[in-house]
């Protein structure tokens, strides 16, 4: 019963990544009818003939072949083309090598993945351990680029290097000259550099797929790295305060005021970069007076002016969440712990009589409801309640610098 249980899960499991592998993409039929749909995304250990397909998320798998699609495509970054091509059949293991220096060509009609697309293009294939470069000019018959190995003799090998001569021949322009194809390697990168150049230097549009889907891979991993945020968020504060007499409750005037504070944010390295921890030093200040009555000796009832002064440095930390509404706007919430060190602070009475009260440090909680735009403008509703007699709500206004 386990067992089966386990290979249930397993195959449920293994089922619900594959569905996450289709991406937006599309194919071009025969009659060129192009058709809009989800591409499942493979690594390819060589090129396919063929590819699988959904037309909804939620639609059966179907299957794209060779014979019946001449492109189909997956993002902005991945381009597969059908085409004919005469293709060497050599192989390229040392103890299958052969004295002819010449490549031996085939027919074959193959789905070439486009590294760059322009007036000069070049695409490329892999088999195996093999891989292998074709390129075309102004839309004209698409040729591999020669490069071979054989035996010069039982114990040396050399190497058939006519690619170099092929884009010497073809690639003309001022900014190549002969020593640019004598040093160049049958790899991707230098073939896609020379390339680019004889494009611009054309002034020829052209669209390097390679790097587009090296940018596509590094954008995707950037959603997992962690990320700093450094804030100035200046604010509207709106405090309240009371004190407790001998006799009763007095609340004071409620103030405006202002506060000014410095955020450091850390985002988790999570997909979405819903998750945060953040800490904020802010400076605010309140002051107000009030007549108040107060009992002097036990039996008789006086009156004195108190004055309250607080200048804060409110210290607040904790997790924040956010709720992404598109790609540049979010809506967040935090709740955090509040540590308000009073900054020359004290409740003080006009008569000797009176009372005084020190104000030191305060611990209390704090709440935050806010929007992000853009990842650098933010505006959040603050409430800190400080665990004692004092409150206030704020206004706050926030710039990322990072």
């Amino acid at each position: 019963m386990n067992l089966r249980f386990l290979v249930i899960t397993f195959f449920l499991s293994f089922s619900a990544i594959s569905q996450s592998d289709f991406k937006s993409g599309y194919f071009v039929k025969n009659d060129g009818t192009k058709v809009e749909c989800l591409v499942q995304a493979l690594d390819w250990a060589k090129n396919p003939v063929t590819f699988r397909y959904k037309m909804a998320a939620n639609a059966d798998i179907e299957t794209g072949t060779i014979e019946n699609v001449k492109e189909f495509g997956i993002g902005i970054s991945t381009k597969y083309i059908r085409a004919t091509v005469n293709t060497d059949q050599s192989s390229d293991v040392v103890s299958n090598l052969t004295y002819d220096r010449n490549p031996e060509f085939q027919e074959e009609v193959i789905f070439l993945q486009v590294l760059l697309e322009g007036k000069a293009s070049l695409f490329f294939t892999s088999r195996g351990t093999r891989n292998k470069f074709y390129f075309n000019f102004n839309d004209g018959e698409t040729k591999q680029l020669i490069y071979k190995r054989y035996l010069i003799s039982p114990s040396k090998i050399g190497t058939n290097e006519r690619y170099k001569q092929q884009l010497a021949t073809t690639l003309i322009c001022e900014k190549l000259s002969e020593e640019n194809f004598e040093n160049l390697e049958y790899k991707t990168k230098e073939l896609i550099n020379i390339f680019e150049t004889y494009n611009s230097c054309k002034g020829s549009d052209f669209i390097p797929f390679d790097k587009i889907e090296k940018q596509e891979i590094e954008k995707e991993r950037s959603k997992f790295k962690g990320k700093l945020n450094l804030s100035i968020r200046p604010g509207v504060t709106f405090s309240k305060y009371y004190t407790n007499t001998d006799i009763q409750r007095e609340d004071f005037e409620n103030k405006t005021g202002y506060r000014i504070g410095l955020e450091i944010e850390y985002l988790f390295p999570t997909k979405k970069h819903n998750w945060a921890i953040f800490i904020e030093p802010s400076y605010r200040n309140y002051e107000s007076q009030k007549e108040v009555r107060y009992v002097d000796f036990n039996t008789i009832q006086k009156y004195t002016t108190i004055t309250v002064k607080k200048n804060s440095l409110d210290i607040i930390t904790g997790p924040r969440y956010y709720f992404y509404l598109d790609e540049k706007s979010s809506i967040f919430i935090d709740v955090s712990l509040l540590i308000d060190t009073n900054i020359n602070s004290e409740e003080t009475s006009s008569v000797d009589l009176g009372y005084y009260r020190d104000m030191s440090i305060d611990l209390g909680n704090s709440f935050g409801l806010g929007y992000r735009y853009n990842e650098k403008l933010s505006l959040q509703f603050r409430y800190n309640n400080y665990g004692s007699t004092f409150s206030s709500s704020s206004i706050v206004l926030g710039y990322n610098f990072l």
